[in-house]
């Protein structure tokens, strides 16, 4: 259509395009009347020449302002919509770009969550390493504690408990160097009694010592000294070698003989057993000396057993039998009636412990405890367990009589004879009896 007012090419405001039927006339820009375009039916046949519009009327000064208006209301339009769309994709833009960066605040959160989370576990895990420190500090402590008590307890064993003399002697008392006489006289007052014997006893007999001896013994091209031979390990590596060793130790023993000392400890025992007294002996050495003057039912205790007895070393069982003849040279090693295994001294060898099932060590310990007096003769108390039943005695008041050339005692109520057994021990015997008669 085209308007009457603003010659307008417009639609119809409903868009129907039906040029002949539209009865829309106003005008979207002016609002003026449209009037229909008339067009000219096709005839069935061609025309040569085309209807021609009429001239457009001109526009006048009113109808181009209102053009113009118009246009510039249009344009403002568009401009509004451009403007509009453009804030709405920089709103957008905007948008887009808070929620990114809303997403990397909640994904740095996230991070930092976890970081916390990793931090904390890590604190956790230092703290129960810690712990676990003090616990492994505290263990190592009670180690080093329980470790130190076994040394001590070893080095006590082995060399005798350490001890400050001087303040020991001011605890308990200082020993006092006395007569023969005087010890005698106070060995009469006593009702139970018990002799702790050492080498020094055999030794008047010509029996050898460990005691500055330079004696060796070869074996494989080897030197030993007898304390080096008489122990478990050479016994089980070199059975043969040490076997004849002990044999030819027992050899020289039976060339001898128990001498004055033995004689007259032997008639002291059995006398005053016979007075009511309760006497025991106590031997460290190994040479049957003293089983032999006190007999077979005396209250004797073999501390380090007896060398002229053997057993089986695998023990099948722990009775002791006589060993091999001495008259014969040793060129094989005796075995057990028993089992046929191999048989060993039944003496206490360097290395190995004190045994009551062998050598009646509780039993021996038990009568020290229970003595009101013990008479060490002849031994320096190098072997833990005699020294520690003399320092108990010591610490405890009792009597202690020591004969001894080189007195070893170092404090207690200790009378010390220095002097040798075989010369004053029947001197002691003689005061005794005259005492008791």
């Amino acid at each position: 259509m085209e308007c009457k007012s603003c010659s307008t090419e417009v639609c119809c405001p409903e868009h129907c395009c039906d040029w002949d039927n539209c009865t829309c006339k106003d005008c979207e820009m002016c609002g003026g009347e449209s009037t229909q375009k008339q067009q000219t039916p096709q005839s069935s046949t061609p025309s040569t020449t085309e209807t021609e519009e009429p001239p457009s009327k001109p526009e006048s000064i009113v109808d181009e302002i209102n053009r113009k208006v118009a246009e510039r209301i249009k344009l403002r339009k568009l401009e509004e919509e451009k403007l509009n769309q453009e804030r709405e994709e920089k709103r957008k833009a905007e948008k887009e770009k808070h929620e990114l960066i809303l997403k990397g605040c909640r994904e740095t959160v996230s991070r930092n969550k976890k970081v916390l989370e990793s931090t904390q576990s890590t604190i956790d895990k230092l703290n129960q390493t810690i712990s676990g420190l003090k616990d492994t500090e505290k263990k190592f402590q009670d180690f080093q504690d329980a470790f130190q008590r076994v040394l001590t307890a070893g080095l006590n064993k082995y060399f005798g408990e350490q001890e400050d003399i001087e303040e020991m002697k001011a605890k308990h008392g200082v020993p006092r160097i006395v007569s023969v006489e005087e010890a005698a006289m106070n060995i009469l007052e006593k009702e139970n009694l018990v002799f702790l014997l050492g080498a020094g006893v055999s030794a008047e007999s010509g029996v050898f010592t460990y005691k500055d001896d330079d004696e060796t013994w070869e074996i494989e091209g080897q030197s030993y000294k007898q304390q080096e031979v008489h122990t478990v390990d050479v016994m089980q590596s070199y059975p043969l070698e040490f076997w004849q060793n002990m044999h030819f130790n027992r050899m020289r023993i039976s060339s001898t003989s128990p001498n004055q000392s033995h004689l007259s400890i032997a008639e002291f025992y059995h006398f005053l057993n016979s007075k009511g007294r309760q006497v025991s002996v106590i031997t460290q050495n190994i040479d049957g000396f003293d089983r032999e003057v006190l007999g077979p039912d005396a209250r004797l205790y073999e501390l380090h057993g007896n060398l002229h007895l053997q057993r089986c070393m695998f023990e099948c069982s722990l009775e002791a039998i006589p060993g091999p003849p001495v008259s014969e040279f040793l060129e094989i090693i005796p075995c057990c009636p028993n089992c046929g295994g191999l048989m060993r001294p039944n003496v206490l060898l360097f290395g190995e412990s004190y045994s009551e099932e062998l050598y009646s060590s509780g039993t021996a310990a038990e009568a020290v405890k229970s003595a009101d007096c013990i008479i060490v003769i002849g031994t320096q108390l190098k072997c833990t367990l005699p020294n520690n039943w003399v320092k108990e005695s010591a610490k405890l008041g009792k009597l202690i009589v020591e004969i001894n050339v080189e007195p070893v005692v170092n404090y207690g109520n200790v009378l010390a004879v220095p002097e040798r057994v075989g010369s004053s021990f029947p001197t002691i015997l003689e005061i005794v009896k005259e005492g008791l008669s």
